[in-house]
């Protein structure tokens, strides 16, 4: 494959009313973005305009299947699906694709399995077989005992991944709804967004996951705490080469509220899976 990088492209790309007079131009931007990286994987979360019935949201999955790109998404009776994740697969750098088995009626009350979706892919990098969990955790929001216990069941769940898949090629990408105190900076009056109870993704740094942080100054006050991220485990980042930065002109640009992620992995020169 030559010095081109396997890249995985991550982003809430929100839900608006499909009545909004801006949807349309947010699609737009989707497209251009994801026709711009050309990635080989791209994990939407908050995606359900994706399969919305008169939703414009669905010219996303009819323009990247015409690309080559094949959906998947899991959905669970009871689940908000509008909140759900996507995983797009393209053919041709991925060869294979393995996703979990439908984790429907399993009888857990509090865990969202539209917010989850893992998959292992395999790839034209020799040897390289990649498990992708993509996430998109419940936030805070207004509380409440009920909301915090799906909360933290999710969270239990991406902590047991984690620990299972430490020595593996794998990564975790999503909204985690979550920031690390050094990922929230004050502005210019002092002002702090909150850190969402900072020791979960504390617990994925004590287990070797870890995640780029380029720019974390951008997140201020007006500009919204950093909640999306890329961990990588702690053989995939001894074996490849990993980078990741977060794309922000989409989030200026009002494409969605959130920055994207794109993550690129090539083999080392020397050592490692090659």
């Amino acid at each position: 494959m030559g010095d081109k990088p396997f890249k995985i492209l991550g982003w809430n790309i929100g839900f608006a009313s499909p009545n909004s007079k801006k949807e349309c131009e947010r699609i737009e931007g989707i497209l251009k973005l994801i026709c711009c990286k050309e990635p080989d994987v791209v994990v939407f979360a908050e995606a359900g305009s994706i399969c919305a019935k008169k939703h414009p949201g669905t010219k996303i999955k009819e323009k990247l299947e015409a690309k080559g790109y094949t959906l998947y998404r899991q959905m669970s009776a009871g689940c908000k699906w509008s909140a759900s994740v996507h995983i797009f697969v393209k053919k041709g750098e991925v060869y294979t694709v393995k996703a979990t088995a439908d984790l429907n009626n399993v009888g857990e009350p509090n865990f969202l399995y539209n917010r989850w979706l893992e998959m292992t892919v395999e790839t034209k990098i020799k040897d390289f077989k990649l498990t992708i969990l993509g996430v998109y955790v419940i936030s805070v929001g207004g509380g409440g005992e009920k909301r915090i216990s799906k909360r933290k069941c999710h969270w239990e769940k991406i902590i047991c991944f984690a620990e299972a898949k430490k020595n593996e090629n794998a990564l975790i990408i999503g909204d985690f709804n979550e920031a690390l105190a050094c990922d929230t900076k004050p502005d210019a009056d002092g002002r702090q967004k909150p850190t969402y109870n900072p020791e979960y993704l504390g617990k994925l740094d004590e287990r070797g996951w870890t995640a780029d942080r380029d720019d974390c100054n951008f997140a201020t006050f007006e500009n919204g705490s950093r909640l999306d991220y890329a961990f990588i485990s702690p053989k995939l980042r001894k074996d490849f080469d990993i980078t990741t930065r977060h794309i922000h002109c989409v989030r200026k640009n009002g494409i969605s509220d959130h920055s994207a992620i794109i993550v690129k992995i090539r083999p080392k020169s020397t050592g490692g899976t090659a």
